[in-house]
């Protein structure tokens, strides 16, 4: 497709708008979209009430639509013209979502400039979906977090255990000790009761005999 021709197509179109006195917004566009089969499909922004909000729909959104109706779906070539001055403008990272939604394939496409044509890869990294940008990163920073986390948990309590241990142990000694020490004392009181006791026995009994 000659670049001439889509850039002549869109000017035309320009030119029209501006002769029916319609007012022109800084934001009006006008989209030439060249398939890959040659044809061209065009399209203009336009204004629509949703719910009391009026939206801009763009005109890249609204060539595309041209294109789904005649059951094309592979873009060569996107221009989009400013109505106020005539100068081509790049499509909002949105615009540019839809058209590789449409088709996988439109990465490979290419956007008209004023003195070149760029191809729309250059702008992967603004268009392409948020959602697949985030998946991977803050997963990535969180799981290392989470092992830091668990390892100085368990660092933490295994020293904890380690200091309570001796003292658990050392406390269980000292009582040991000291039962130990009762029980033998109590062995001794016992063993010095019978030998205080007995002889009074013995005593006694030899009285008795002693009397007979």
């Amino acid at each position: 497709m000659n670049y001439e021709t889509i850039f002549q197509t869109a000017r035309e179109i320009v030119s029209q708008r501006l002769r029916s006195g319609e007012p022109v917004m800084p934001d009006d566009t006008v989209c030439v979209i060249a398939s890959v089969t040659g044809k061209l499909y065009t399209a203009q922004n336009r204004r629509e009430n949703v719910n009391g909000t009026i939206r801009n729909i763009h005109a890249e959104k609204e060539a595309m639509r041209s294109m789904q109706n005649a059951s094309e779906t592979v873009i060569q070539t996107v221009l989009l013209l400013s109505c106020s001055n005539g100068m081509p403008l790049l499509p909002c990272d949105d615009c540019m979502r839809s058209m590789i939604a449409l088709n996988p394939d439109n990465i490979r496409c290419e956007i008209m400039m004023m003195d070149r044509a760029v191809p729309i890869a250059e702008f992967i990294d603004r268009f392409r979906p948020k959602a697949n940008m985030q998946a991977s990163q803050p997963y990535a920073q969180a799981a290392p977090a989470k092992s830091v986390t668990s390892i100085t948990s368990v660092s933490v309590s295994a020293s904890a255990v380690s200091v309570q241990i001796p003292e658990a142990t050392n406390d269980a000694d000292l009582l040991r000790s000291k039962v130990s020490n009762l029980l033998h004392a109590a062995e001794d009181d016992e063993d010095d009761t019978d030998k205080t006791q007995k002889p009074e026995k013995k005593k006694r009994f030899g009285g008795l005999f002693g009397k007979k």
